[in-house]
């Protein structure tokens, strides 16, 4: 029986925190092809763990080749193995809700692929994530300093600020130049040229994002100029740098877009915990924990500390209780781990503040994949917050309460929804 909880969590208008969107032409230029929707994300790392051979993995993603039931048949045994997963039944919430497979199998796939257009419609992205997907809008990471207005949805279809190559002291001179107008001759032109990044994109921002913990460690120590320059001479002069010399550079620089982001009213949002991927993921990299020199060095910032640092996301409660400038961003950990997630919601909130949590972020390229994974965390924050009722912890009124908060209510803030949609609209004034 629905209870007045399901009823509000199926229909509340999302503020979807994460994703990594395909843009208009990149969705319009795509083959539909039954295979790469549905498989075509996070999945793809199941299967390897699980053994499938690389070239099988590949061979399933490419879309070139017409013969689907060939694609599917040599990794129908992984399939079987990873099917119960976070990522696999995400899998098959695509294949249902999308295109009516009730079983993933090779007659089903078949008949999915024969029914599908030639092409897929532009329309199509926005009306599957605002109107199937029932999202407010989406914050997307194209790991680009450039935000501009995304005409194809302007108040739904928002962007970060990436300061993840300045984080890793990996930025390309060339790109910067390109972009900031400034030659970077010295530490003095390095600092003018990231002031130009912001002055450009940060009133069009929703936020910064940088996922640098795939390159480095999340260890953040404070840097002098004195250490600094010289390294960025050697950067400069085209000679190899060592981990610790690009870390170096790499402090000092996430300082600064620590400082630019509080300047511009941005919250920062940092990758913490499980890698993408598979087979490379150096766990001491990952932890939240690690972020702690940073947290104190800078109160007035809002760090936004992402996908719960899983394994750790004991760790990421502790700091969300303890640190007044961090949120906590759920996004991708119901694929990840369902039931650690569910759990995680539970235990954050009898230890930290409901206002720092955001529910959900999909984490994916693919309209479709975003909305599936939307529908595990509407259904497992039902779950997490049943149990509360029936434990006799909180109410239903107050289930709802927390639900609107954590799905909604929390991101608008946080973000400054209203204040970035003012923005947006005054540089279309400037434009025209």
């Amino acid at each position: 029986m629905s209870t007045q909880l399901q009823e509000f969590v199926s229909q509340i208008k999302i503020c979807d925190t994460h994703e990594h969107m395909w843009k208009q032409e990149s969705w319009e230029a795509d083959k539909p092809d039954i295979l790469s929707e549905i498989f075509d994300n996070y999945v793809l790392a199941d299967f390897v763990t699980a053994g499938l051979p690389e070239s099988d993995k590949e061979r399933l993603r490419n879309s070139s080749n017409p013969d689907i039931s060939a694609r599917f048949q040599s990794v129908e045994t992984a399939w079987k193995a990873i099917q119960f997963t976070g990522y696999g039944q995400a899998c098959s919430l695509i294949a249902k809700k999308f295109f009516g497979i009730e079983e993933i199998t090779c007659h089903s796939l078949v008949q999915a692929q024969d029914s599908l257009p030639i092409q897929w419609e532009a329309k199509d992205r926005l009306a599957i994530l605002r109107d199937e997907g029932g999202f407010h809008h989406i914050q997307t990471d194209d790991s680009s300093w450039e935000c501009i207005r995304d005409e194809s949805g302007p108040d739904f279809f928002l962007y970060d600020l990436s300061w993840a190559t300045f984080c890793s002291g990996t930025f390309d001179l060339v790109s910067l130049r390109e972009y900031s107008g400034i030659e970077v001759r010295n530490l003095n032109s390095l600092k003018i040229a990231m002031e130009k990044l912001f002055s450009l994109y940060g009133p069009l921002a929703i936020a910064v994002k940088s996922q640098h913990a795939y390159n480095r460690t999340l260890v953040w120590k404070e840097r002098s100029e004195e250490e600094v320059s010289p390294l960025l001479q050697k950067r400069i002069k085209g000679k190899e740098l060592t981990t610790e010399e690009k870390n170096c550079i790499g402090d000092w620089c996430w300082a600064r877009g620590v400082e630019h982001a509080i300047e511009h009213n941005l919250p920062f949002k940092i990758h913490t915990g499980y890698y993408a991927g598979y087979n490379r993921m150096p766990i001491n990299f990952i932890r939240a924990g690690n972020l702690c020199p940073l947290l104190a060095k800078y109160p007035k910032a809002r760090f936004v500390l992402m996908h719960i640092s899983y394994p750790y996301q004991e760790e990421l409660i502790a700091l969300a209780k303890h640190y007044r400038n961090v949120w906590v961003d759920m996004c991708w950990a119901w694929s990840i781990n369902p039931h650690a997630c569910t759990d995680f919601l539970r235990r954050y909130l009898h230890a930290a503040p409901i206002n720092k949590l955001f529910a959900f972020g999909g984490d994916t390229y693919r309209p479709r994949a975003a909305v599936a994974y939307s529908i595990q965390a509407r259904n497992r924050v039902v779950q997490a917050l049943k149990k509360e009722i029936d434990n006799g912890e909180i109410t239903e009124k107050q289930s709802i309460e927390i639900a609107q908060n954590i799905l909604q209510n929390n991101q608008l803030e946080c973000f400054d929804y209203n204040g970035r949609i003012q923005a947006l609209e005054s540089e279309k004034c400037k434009i025209e």
